[in-house]
C-alpha cells in the first residue's frame, strides 16, 4: 500500500511504498540520491543496490516514480528521514529539464 510522504516519519525502520515526482537527482560514489515529492512533502531516497543504479541514473527532474524501501532517520536529509530504496520504477519519464544554467 502506498503512503503519502508526510507519513514517512511514522514508519521508521519499516518498509514503505511511495509514489511521486523526482524533484532532484544527484550521483555520488556508487550511490544515487533522488529527492521525491508529492503533494504532502519531500523525502530523500537513496539508491545503492547495483541492480537499481542504471534505473536511478536515468531519473530526470519531474519523472514520475514508484519506489519501495526502508525508512531510516537521518538528520541531514530533507525532513529528517530517508528511504533506502530496494525497488524503483520510472512510471512516466521526463525529457531533459529545459531550464539550465545561463552561459554567456
Amino acid at each position: 500500500m502506498f503512503i503519502p510522504i508526510e507519513q514517512v516519519r511514522e514508519h521508521e525502520g519499516e518498509r514503505v511504498q511511495l509514489r511521486g515526482w523526482a524533484w532532484r537527482q544527484r550521483e555520488g560514489k556508487g550511490t544515487v540520491f533522488i529527492v521525491l515529492r508529492d503533494v504532502t512533502g519531500v523525502v530523500q531516497c537513496v539508491v545503492k543496490e547495483e541492480k537499481l543504479l542504471p534505473v536511478a541514473q536515468q531519473v530526470q527532474v519531474e519523472a514520475s516514480l514508484e519506489l519501495s524501501g526502508t525508512v531510516r532517520k537521518d538528520t541531514r536529509a530533507p525532513g529528517g528521514f530517508e528511504i533506502q530504496v530496494t525497488e524503483l520504477r520510472i512510471v512516466g519519464p521526463s525529457d531533459k529539464f529545459p531550464i539550465t544554467e545561463y552561459q554567456s
